[in-house]
């Protein structure tokens, strides 16, 4: 698979808007990192989860008739709702490996929707498979080694985003502190991601550092 950018402009300011509200809200998390009994955070350091998907992923070609004709033809097309992250695993697990999908991790929503903290698969070309959802229009997520997904999976924890172990989770934090991206990315993505990354950064720890200033401002005059 290719980087593709939108085909139109509409699409593309949609999703400028969509990382405009993910920055703010990563923005406003940075400042409570920063003054939680920690040192203020590098422009390198992710803060919080957002950040990281913000540094590590990218976005998700969506295809609602083709999708869920796919999920349809294992029965496992709109299953529980709320229950993405089971969901996705499920069918990780019973159809994904055999067919090379990967297990994806990250932010969706629909056009006039709040970003959620979501999860779903891509099938081998990068399509979202949505077990979960009956519509959505951005996927920005991180694919996971599936091993990695196995290993730190609980009952307690169905997440790989919401792992917090002993006050720290072991993706976010400064660059020497969290687990290197060689061993939580899904290898064969690595290379588009990359190409994303690069064509369409949406992703700057500097300007992040000038937002996270903003709201530390605005907070300072409403005390």
């Amino acid at each position: 698979m290719s980087v593709t950018m939108p085909a139109t402009t509409k699409l593309w300011m949609q999703r400028r808007s969509f990382i405009a509200n993910v920055t703010q809200i990563a923005a406003i998390e940075r400042l409570c990192y920063n003054t939680n009994g920690r040192r203020e955070a590098s422009k390198d350091c992710y803060a919080c989860r957002d950040e990281f998907v913000l540094g590590e992923g990218m976005f998700w070609t969506t295809d609602w008739e083709r999708s869920t004709q796919v999920l349809e033809s294992y029965g496992f097309a709109h299953l529980i709702k709320k229950r993405c992250f089971a969901n996705s695993q499920q069918v990780m697990e019973e159809v994904g490996l055999s067919k090379g999908w990967s297990y994806v991790e990250g932010l969706a929503c629909s056009t006039f929707g709040l970003p959620l903290h979501h999860a779903w698969l891509v099938d081998e070309e990068g399509l979202v498979l949505d077990p979960t959802w009956d519509e959505g229009d951005f996927y920005l997520g991180v694919p996971f080694q599936w091993r990695m997904v196995q290993n730190l999976i609980t009952e307690e924890n169905c997440t790989m985003l919401d792992r917090w172990e002993g006050g720290q989770h072991p993706m976010l934090g400064e660059p020497d502190k969290r687990v290197p991206r060689e061993n939580f990315l899904e290898k064969r993505w690595a290379p588009v991601i990359a190409e994303f990354q690069q064509l369409s950064p949406i992703w700057d720890g500097s300007q992040q550092i000038e937002r996270t200033s903003q709201w530390a401002q605005i907070s300072q005059k409403e005390k």
